[in-house]
């Protein structure tokens, strides 16, 4: 997390939430529980942060460090090849509006992975 990718306290807020979800909504197996845990996330957040709440709660709460994944390390050289360049890129955790834009990432992902495997 940067600061220059959370600039305001409702994006803070809207992190902290997907974390909650993470690493506690992830593991309930249960909807009862799920819902347990989303109700009282809600209500934190609208008790806490009412002024951030109605764009921190929003749907769906997806966060990934996977945008730049296919963007080549040094670390992905072939020993056989001439070194690359070396392009040091960052893997910043950064919001995704919608299942359609985490859809794209992952389809472009993929088609740079088999690119590797021909």
């Amino acid at each position: 997390m940067t600061p220059d990718m959370f600039d305001s306290s409702t994006q803070v807020v809207r992190v902290w939430r997907n974390e909650c979800l993470r690493v506690f909504g992830d593991r309930l197996t249960s909807d009862e529980d799920r819902a347990f845990v989303n109700e009282t996330l809600t209500e934190l957040i609208k008790g806490k942060f009412a002024s951030e709440s109605s764009d921190a709660l929003k749907d769906p709460c997806l966060y990934g460090d996977f945008r730049t994944i296919c963007i080549p390390r040094p670390e992905d050289e072939d020993e056989d090849e001439e070194p690359k360049e070396e392009v040091a890129v960052p893997r910043l955790y950064e919001a995704f509006e919608s299942y359609d834009d985490v859809k794209e990432v992952f389809e472009r992902v993929l088609v740079e992975y088999n690119k590797k495997l021909k």
